[in-house]
């Protein structure tokens, strides 16, 4: 049997303290394929704190019982639509026949009374589908596979924390000269799946690549004369929303990435 695709979670101590956690389980679906498929690994920098993975971890049970509502709705749509357009029917059936010659119930009344019933069984019967052996059989699954999930240390996200620090004293003017620069990040060629995998993340969780196509703009703010010029940049930062230290670490390690194809 062939090995399993390797899939990262990524713990980086920011440098205002914070704790990103960058992980491809992006949606329902993502978490779900994910797990079944590949082998999940963690990788830190400086050791994460216990709550920190705790509350992670706790995230991911919540989005496990999406995904098995997710699963159940998908495999059980045919027969629970069966079963709610049945109710309906010989709900509407029942009315016609059980008020015949008493007093007539207008027909938008008939149709609503059989609607409240039908999408009432349809959300019982979902209801009870959620407690069922196979919804809990595929609930336990995933949960287990999240529990294996181990953490080690990275000399890649070690690397990336020093960068951070050393950008987070830097000026926007010196950050910005350094993300329009082109260095890459030399790394090992053991690390190259993990370099891959970190810039990718990083460009789903804040769509880093959109805003390569914007470099155009930080050359024409460095090229600007006066005391504007750094207020300039880091309104272009705000309203993109991006931590100039963070893209700068991108930057790097996006050249490296491409160069070794």
């Amino acid at each position: 049997m062939p090995d399993k695709e390797k899939a990262y979670i990524f713990h980086v101590l920011m440098e205002n303290g914070e704790h990103l956690m960058l992980n491809p389980f992006r949606g329902a679906e993502r978490l779900e394929l994910t797990l079944q498929e590949c082998s999940v690994v963690g990788r830190f920098g400086t050791e994460p704190r216990v709550e920190v993975l705790t509350m992670f971890r706790s995230e991911l049970y919540r989005s496990v019982d999406t995904a098995v509502k997710r699963w159940l709705a998908e495999k059980r749509f045919i027969p629970r639509f069966l079963i709610s357009a049945g109710v309906f029917v010989i709900g509407m059936f029942l009315m016609a026949y059980a008020f015949r010659g008493g007093l007539p119930i207008p027909i938008i009344d008939e149709l609503a009374i059989a609607l409240a019933l039908s999408v009432g069984v349809y959300f019982a019967i979902g209801r009870k589908e959620q407690a069922s052996d196979a919804a809990t059989k595929k609930r336990v699954s995933l949960k287990t596979a999240i529990d294996r999930i181990t953490f080690e240390q990275s000399p890649l996200l070690l690397r990336v924390e020093e960068m951070l620090q050393l950008y987070e004293s830097s000026s926007t003017e010196e950050l910005v000269s350094e993300i329009l620069a082109s260095k890459d990040e030399p790394i090992d060629q053991k690390d190259h799946a993990e370099a891959k995998a970190f810039v990718r993340l990083l460009e789903e969780r804040f769509n880093f690549s959109r805003l390569r196509k914007s470099e155009k703009m930080l050359k024409n703010f460095m090229s600007e004369r006066g005391p504007d010029r750094g207020s300039n940049l880091r309104r272009w930062a705000e309203s993109n929303q991006i931590s100039f230290p963070l893209y700068a670490v991108y930057t790097r390690f996006k050249l490296t990435v491409e160069r070794r194809r």
